[in-house]
């Protein structure tokens, strides 16, 4: 159980009420009632003293840390204590500390923010750098392709030449042989 700081100082600032009445009463029903009187009103006048300081000085002081905290907490980098208001020499102190590291918190998170967008922007730089050469190559790839259709066309018509030219050679050298046969014959 947590329990808030303005509860705790209630609470112990009515304890010590409570002891300084107590020791009011006890001066009033004793013989010597000078010394513990006087301790007692001292005691009552102290009380509200640190009352007073904690209600009015710190706790408004705090409250106001807290609420820009809370902003910070939301995203809002912008905000800051404000050192204009009347601050305790400790929470002062408190209170430059939360501005400087909330505005170092602004700085590293703007610093994010333009290594995002720079390294976004490097990715669509390559991004299009790689469609670019895709489609260079694919149209290389393409054009390739067609001078080796057009090649392999070109090698089966030499092919088809080259083997008729080779069957006629056949054809040619059986009727040769053929027509020297005849000629043994007919000179014979």
């Amino acid at each position: 159980m947590r329990i808030s700081l303005k509860v705790f100082v209630s609470i112990i600032g009515a304890l010590l009420f409570l002891a300084s009445l107590v020791a009011l009463y006890f001066a009033i029903d004793k013989e010597e009632t000078a010394p513990l009187l006087l301790v007692a009103l001292v005691n009552i006048i102290a009380v509200f003293t640190l009352l007073f300081l904690i209600t009015r000085g710190i706790l408004p002081s705090l409250s106001h840390i807290q609420d820009i905290l809370r902003e910070v907490g939301k995203g809002n980098f912008a905000t800051r204590v404000d050192l204009d208001r009347p601050f305790p020499a400790e929470l002062r102190e408190v209170a430059k500390t939360v501005n400087i590291m909330v505005a170092r918190i602004q700085r590293a998170r703007g610093e994010v923010e333009k290594a995002k967008d720079g390294l976004e922007d490097t990715v669509e730089e390559r991004t299009k750098e790689l469609r670019e050469l895709t489609e260079t190559l694919e149209d290389r790839v393409e054009e390739r392709t067609k001078e080796l259709e057009e090649k392999i066309k070109e090698l089966e018509r030499f092919q088809h030449l080259s083997v008729g030219r080779e069957l006629k050679m056949i054809e040619l050298k059986k009727e040769i042989e053929e027509l020297q046969q005849y000629l043994k014959k007919a000179t014979v």
